[in-house]
């Protein structure tokens, strides 16, 4: 978990914070997303991907194009067990999302799904919606890459 030290002051962060960021994400958690999008390097690993897609162009589309038909239905369920904090809930519709995020090694996504599975596991609610914020925000970023994605390569 991060915690808080920063190399700058939060108002030098604050200043350099990137416009495209939500409101809704507080200071702490952009500058724990930042480090660790900086540690994974993007928000998939498209080599991983390519990989497990056994580098066919058709298949790669076609799980992109299933991924962006199913996410929205299972966002919403996180979103509802989070709203009702439904530990179990939470922690089933978390693992559902991590598992259909782990199809493309979009690590950044999966770690902050997998901070509400944990949280669920352990029937801590406390910080939920900002981590469910944090899981949105990951996906989001995930849709975009995903619907400009260059198959570069891939047959």
């Amino acid at each position: 978990m991060f915690c808080g030290t920063y190399c700058k002051s939060a108002e030098e962060l604050f200043e350099t914070r990137d416009p495209g960021v939500p409101k809704w994400i507080t200071l702490e958690t952009e500058v724990r997303m930042s480090l660790e999008q900086k540690a994974v390097g993007t928000v998939i690993n498209c080599s991983t991907f390519r990989h497990r897609a056994g580098n066919n162009a058709k298949y790669i589309r076609g799980q992109i194009d299933m991924f962006l038909r199913v996410y929205p239905c299972q966002l919403e369920q996180l979103r509802h067990a989070t709203k009702g904090r439904d530990a179990e809930r939470l922690r089933a519709a978390a693992q559902t999302l991590k598992g259909t995020l782990g199809n493309f090694a979009a690590e950044p996504a999966m770690r902050a799904t997998a901070a509400l599975e944990e949280k669920g596991s352990h029937g801590d609610l406390s910080g939920v919606d900002e981590c469910y914020y944090a899981v949105e925000y990951e996906v989001d970023r995930l849709c975009d890459t995903l619907m400009t994605m260059d198959m570069g390569g891939a047959q």
